[in-house]
């Protein structure tokens, strides 16, 4: 809900949820997400993954998802990917 509220007054590059979160759910967390800025990446991760979930998650155009326990190097990896790189300024 804080989240939600959050997303309200600020822009983020990116967001990364987990899908059981007290509260609000990490489904309805990408929902409320969608609804407000339809281009930012999400990361979707989950320790209860299943195919139904995957393709939910596909449906509301998540970016990648990440079974837990994961490799830190695939989430950096994929962060690096979503997020554009900063262009070095002229010298």
């Amino acid at each position: 809900e804080e989240a939600l509220s959050s997303l309200a007054d600020d822009t983020y590059d990116l967001i990364i949820a987990d899908v059981r979160m007290p509260g609000v759910s990490g489904m309805e967390l990408i929902k409320g997400v969608r609804y407000l800025d339809a281009d930012v990446p999400i990361i979707v991760m989950t320790g209860y993954g299943s195919a139904s979930l995957r393709r939910e998650a596909a449906a509301l155009g998540v970016d990648h998802y990440i079974d837990k326990p994961f490799n830190i190097d695939e989430l950096i990896s994929t962060v690096s990917q979503l997020l554009p790189s900063e262009e070095e300024p002229d010298a």
